[in-house]
Parts: structure tokens; C-alpha cells; sequence
């Protein structure tokens, strides 16, 4: 099971500031699914454009879980349209494969090198029982650019704004 499948561009490829999204699905996303996302991805990529110019856009997917787009453009921003229509991308993938990819409560942890999840309405409890700690790392799908992908997408709890609870 390949951790990173990505088209096009590769997010390492991407300026630092390059504008991030980060969508993560509920169920592991077979290998039917990532072939959906390539089909459907490389279409979108191919015509994605802000402002009437092209948008340097990449597609990868971690872990059969997190798909994560990433967009770059020769302009300070990209037009609504331009984000909008990623939105819009994930919900059509989201009608095509097995999860939900658009579910913000879910939280994604690490333990023993093992990917797991919970509800955000079961963060109290984890903690109570010690099933998770300050120092757990979770997935960050908040990141917003690159950079802050590279840096804060895999980090402790106490470093996100979960920490509030602690």
C-alpha cells in the first residue's frame, strides 16, 4: 500500500506558498477509488484555471486516506471561482468513492506507526482514558500552504487547536 499517489505535479514540486487542501476520508480508499481520482483528477487538473490563466494544481493522496490539492498561479490570488471549483471537485470524488472526504470532525492520529481516527465528540473521553496525549501526533487538515503542510500536518495535539481541550 503506497503511501503517496500523486498526478500531475507533485506537491514537492509546489512553491511554499502554494494554497493547500487537505480532505480526508472516513473509509481507506481502495485501489478503485485512487483510479477514480486519477481519472477525474487529471481532467480537473488539465482545466483548472483563476483568472482565465492556468493553475500549477497537484493532486496527491497519503495513506489511501488524505487527499490533499495544492494550487499555484502566477498572480498574488487565486479567484473564487478558482477555489470554489476544488470544492466542488471533492464533492463530485466524494459521489464516485467509498468514504466521506468532507467530514471536519474527524481526527486522525498516529499510534505504533498505525493510522487511526476518531470524532471530534471523543476527544474528552480519549484523553480521560489516556488513549491519546498531549504529545500524540495528529493530522493538521487546517494546513492552508504548503509550507505549513511540510512543517504542521503531522504534529503533536498540543501544537493544533485541539489543544484547547488539554
Amino acid at each position: 500500500m503506497p503511501w503517496i499517489y500523486n498526478m500531475k505535479v507533485e506537491l514537492s514540486s509546489q512553491p511554499d506558498n502554494a494554497k493547500v487542501w487537505v480532505y480526508q476520508s472516513n473509509l481507506e480508499l481502495t485501489d478503485s477509488d485512487l483510479a477514480q481520482i486519477k481519472e477525474v483528477g487529471d481532467f480537473f487538473l488539465g482545466q483548472w484555471q483563476s483568472h482565465n490563466l492556468p493553475v500549477n494544481g497537484s493532486i496527491d493522496v497519503y495513506a489511501h486516506r488524505f487527499i490533499v490539492i495544492s494550487a499555484f498561479s502566477d498572480e498574488d490570488t487565486m479567484c473564487g471561482r478558482a477555489q470554489d471549483s476544488q470544492m466542488r471537485l471533492i464533492k463530485e470524488l466524494e459521489s464516485l468513492v467509498t468514504g466521506t472526504l468532507t467530514d471536519r470532525m474527524l481526527v486522525f492520529y498516529q499510534e505504533e506507526n498505525k493510522l487511526k481516527s476518531f470524532h471530534f465528540s471523543e476527544l474528552k473521553q480519549l484523553l480521560s482514558d489516556n488513549k491519546i496525549t498531549s504529545e500524540t501526533i495528529v493530522f493538521n487538515s487546517l494546513v492552508a500552504t504548503k509550507k505549513e503542510f511540510k512543517n504542521s500536518w503531522k504534529v503533536a495535539l498540543k501544537n493544533t487547536w485541539l489543544s484547547q481541550f488539554l
